[in-house]
């Protein structure tokens, strides 16, 4: 496909091109000038000899020859002119990286038709073979000097990220060409000289053409210069500007015309300056970061020290929300529930403080049986959404399935889950959930009928900030299910279709059922501890014995069995103390006692077989 015409400038500067033909045309005349020095010294050949005629008329069809073979070696130039086609250009690129290799078979050529002409002269096979060795030795000089004042040619040539890396092409190291340059140009021309002057030929023959040589020598030196300040000066001089640059902070990088050793300087330099950038843009993307970071740190020191507040500030009303239950007449499953849900806000403001004293504190993953919790998570939803008969809240299935989970975060994620689902439906609707076990899986689904979600909004809960349909929603409760299955070894996946529905699937590796085995005592006079204790049970599966006096427990203490774990709280009211009721215990035979008390383990050393923890339950 054609592109469009080149402009005025664009041609003028492909012009310059054209200006290699100057190449073998000045060095033919070298070598003739080699040639005659030659014939001159050691064929006595002057300018009326026959043989320095032929050599003449040799090279008159030897610019023939240059004129018809540097037409097609300029073809692609003269068609790319009229019609800047890309093959084109991709035609005149190769030649010019070939550039030493085709002025080198052009001077061949045009010696191979002198040799055809003056052929069976035995003086002119050593002449004309000394001047073809001085072309060649001249070349690689000649052609830096055309390249070196040609360069526009190669932005014309080249787009501009090219002409910052390095191409691959032939060229003779820097030394090679100085001293092919010095050796045809000053050495060469003084060893004919001295040789001439051994020989004893007449000085009077050879005189006039040793001083066309000396003179198109001179000339040569220099063009030798001018490639030195054009090919080398200049190029160093830009480079060291360049690097200034870099000094104060900018990354300049510099263009590459062709492959000599400054060109790998250039070449090196272009990839230090890349290098350079690449990495500030790594440390300025580091501390965008870095600073990020801190604004996210400074926001969760902020609500970590929040949390630690409200946690602290509500467990009081709590204690009193407790105490007041406890006189209430209320139904026996209305008080338990009531019970329980004040014991797991107990539980959560608990969780909060001990997360603030130590961040670093997890709690750890442990084998439970998800029905208990997931049916006593259901039941107080049932009773939150009492005031909403429209809406049924239904548990299905997975009777002793068990899982590694949290045992105080994954009744928050059932909860969450519950209260987004019942939030997608209007005045009625159905929540069901369901357990459920699958190739070595526990899923649980939650599935509800309610407006559905669309899949571009899907695509962004679970995560911080992503929720759907609720004014002044946070997306924490997605956030915060996800985030603490991902940490119990599951997934979460999350399925809706609009107008249908929507359902939540929480998939965890399964384990074995806890052992009914489980056992403890528990004496305490806190009606809370008791609560929180019993819950834990409930969802480990575990046989929990309960007594609020010591009366009660050395009452039953003779039908308990001698290694059953005991657990005594210290302070048991009415000047009741823990560790005395553990003497006479241990005295009985039991083995297992420990005190669950917030007292330091010092203040009972005197009684070495008393073990000491805290008020969790043994499960937690």
């Amino acid at each position: 496909m054609k592109t469009k015409a080149l402009d005025e400038e664009g041609r003028k500067k492909l012009k310059e091109i054209f200006g290699f033909l100057a190449i073998p045309y000045w060095l033919g005349i070298i070598g003739e000038k080699f040639s005659f020095v030659y014939l001159a010294i050691f064929a006595g050949a002057g300018a009326d000899h026959a043989v320095y005629k032929r050599i003449s008329g040799g090279g008159g069809l030897a610019v023939l020859l240059l004129i018809a073979l540097a037409y097609f070696w300029y073809r692609p130039a003269i068609k790319y002119r009229r019609t800047p086609l890309p093959g084109l250009k991709h035609a005149i690129r190769r030649r010019l990286s070939n550039l030493y290799r085709d002025a080198a078979i052009l001077i061949v050529l045009m010696s191979a038709v002198r040799f055809a002409v003056v052929w069976g002269d035995k003086d002119v096979i050593p002449a004309m073979l000394l001047g073809l060795l001085a072309q060649l030795c001249i070349l690689p000089t000649a052609v830096d000097w055309i390249r070196t004042r040609s360069l526009t040619v190669m932005g014309l040539l080249y787009e501009r990220e090219e002409l910052h890396a390095m191409r691959r092409e032939f060229s003779l190291p820097l030394y090679l060409k100085i001293v092919l340059l010095i050796f045809s140009c000053a050495l060469l021309p003084f060893a004919l000289v001295s040789i001439g002057a051994r020989w004893g030929a007449p000085f009077v023959y050879w005189s006039g053409d040793l001083l066309n040589l000396m003179l198109v020598c001179a000339m040569t030196l220099i063009v030798g210069l001018g490639v030195v300040f054009y090919g080398i000066q200049k190029p160093l001089e830009g480079l060291i500007g360049k690097m200034r640059e870099v000094a104060a902070g900018g990354y300049p990088r510099t263009r590459i015309f062709y492959s000599d050793e400054v060109a790998h300087l250039k070449d090196g330099f272009n990839r230090m300056v890349g290098g350079l950038k690449e990495r500030e843009e790594q440390l300025n993307a580091a501390g965008r970061e870095k600073a990020a970071l801190e604004r996210e740190l400074a926001v969760a020191k902020a609500t970590s020290d929040l949390a630690a507040q409200v946690s602290h500030d509500i467990r009081s009303p709590l204690a009193a929300l407790g105490a007041a239950v406890k006189g209430l007449a209320l139904p026996h499953e209305q008080l338990d529930l009531v019970n329980n849900s004040v014991g797991r806000i107990q539980g959560i403001a608990d969780d909060l403080l001990s997360r603030y004293r130590d961040p670093g504190a997890a709690h750890k993953a442990e084998v439970c049986a998800l029905a208990g919790i997931i049916g006593q998570v259901l039941a107080e939803k049932r009773v939150q959404y009492g005031n909403r008969p429209g809406i049924r809240i239904e548990f299905g299935g997975g009777d002793g399935l068990a899982a590694a989970v949290d045992r105080r975060e994954f009744p928050r994620v059932i909860s969450n889950l519950v209260n987004n689902s019942v939030e997608a439906m209007g005045s009625e609707g159905t929540v069901s959930v369901l357990l459920s076990r699958l190739d070595g899986k526990i899923l649980i689904d939650i599935k509800d009928d309610g407006r559905g979600i669309p899949a571009e909004v899907l695509a962004t809960l679970g995560r911080k900030g992503g929720t759907h349909g609720k004014t002044g929603g946070t997306g924490l409760g997605l956030y915060h299910a996800r985030t603490s299955v991902e940490g119990w070894g599951g997934s979460l996946k999350m399925g809706s279709e609009v107008g249908k529905g929507t359902v939540v699937t929480i998939i965890l590796p399964a384990a074995a059922k806890p052992a009914a085995g489980m056992r403890a005592v528990l004496l305490d006079d806190d009606p809370l501890v008791h609560m929180n204790w019993k819950m834990a049970a409930r969802a480990a599966g575990a046989d929990l014995k309960l007594y609020k006096t010591p009366q009660e427990l050395l009452a039953a203490a003779e039908t308990l069995p001698r290694d059953i774990p005991l657990y005594i709280d210290s302070e048991l009211g009415d000047g009741a103390k823990g560790e005395e009721i553990a003497k006479d215990l241990h005295d009985k035979g039991f083995a297992d006692i420990t005190m669950a008390t917030g007292h330091d383990a010092a203040k009972f050393s005197r009684l070495p077989w008393l073990k000491t923890t805290g008020k969790e339950p043994p499960w937690a």
